[in-house]
């Protein structure tokens, strides 16, 4: 019965985790030949980014908010978690869908 509940325990823990993400990833695509890197607020704090240049990728953003913004040279951009970016001229388009 112990083992039970502390099984059951753990199931619920791993779903309530999987529902509540720490982090926000998104996929981008740097067309520059440089790198970038770019300050971010998320969760009330603030971090950096660095897209590697010529490259398609994906990044993670520690924190527990499913957006942020991102600040570049050209704008603020809000980006939320699974979000598709395009890095062009050191500005970041959110990607159309298909």
């Amino acid at each position: 019965m112990k083992r039970t509940l502390i099984v059951l325990g753990i199931l619920v823990a791993s779903v309530i985790s999987a529902n509540n993400p720490t982090a926000l990833q998104l996929s981008y695509h740097n067309k520059d030949a440089r790198d970038h890197t770019f300050d971010v607020d998320m969760s009330d704090e603030s971090h950096t980014v660095t897209f590697k240049k010529s490259s398609k990728a994906a990044v993670t953003l520690p924190g527990a908010d499913e957006t942020a913004i991102i600040y570049t040279d050209c704008d603020e951009v809000a980006v939320s978690h699974g979000d598709k970016i395009v890095i062009e001229d050191g500005c970041i388009y959110l990607e159309a869908e298909d």
